[in-house]
């Protein structure tokens, strides 16, 4: 489901990107012919306007992005003390949360937003940190030193 939203979201910025060239180019061959204008005055002009363009699509898709709600809840101060002492950040907190709810790397990338190799980054140092060798083996760790509580663990 996350991966389609998102596939849905790409497909509508490349559409958007496209029509806006269509009429951009349309535009300066218009004005081309109907002002007369120089050719450098023109590129300056369409170069002011993929700037610009460029600027819109990059705050669209990389600052207003959603965040995965990954439902971290430490329970008691004992088990934020026991995540500090791991010495865990706050994203290896919501991939852990993520892997206590099952979801594969693949699945955990889309949802916050990052590659798969980053997932698997920092899938590796949570099993350094919590000492584990398995997925299970870290997810069965987070519940029993209460860094993840059983409610947060519920996929939905």
């Amino acid at each position: 489901m996350i991966i389609l939203r998102s596939m849905k979201r790409i497909a509508f910025i490349a559409s958007g990107i496209c029509v806006s060239l269509l009429v951009l180019f349309q535009l300066g061959r218009y004005l081309h012919f109907t002002a007369q204008l120089e050719i450098e005055v023109m590129a300056v002009i369409l170069a002011i306007i993929f700037a610009a363009l460029g600027v819109f699509v990059s705050r669209f898709l990389f600052f207003k992005r959603e965040e995965v709600d990954a439902g971290i809840r430490l329970k008691t101060q004992a088990g934020s003390s026991a995540a500090q002492e791991l010495g865990l950040s706050k994203r290896e907190m919501e991939v852990l949360d993520l892997i206590v709810k099952g979801l594969s790397n693949q699945e955990i990338a889309a949802g916050l937003h990052v590659s798969e190799s980053t997932v698997k980054s920092h899938v590796s140092n949570l099993f350094v940190k919590l000492d584990v060798k398995r997925r299970t083996q870290a997810a069965k760790k987070a519940l029993e030193l209460q860094i993840i509580t059983p409610e947060s663990a519920t996929l939905g």
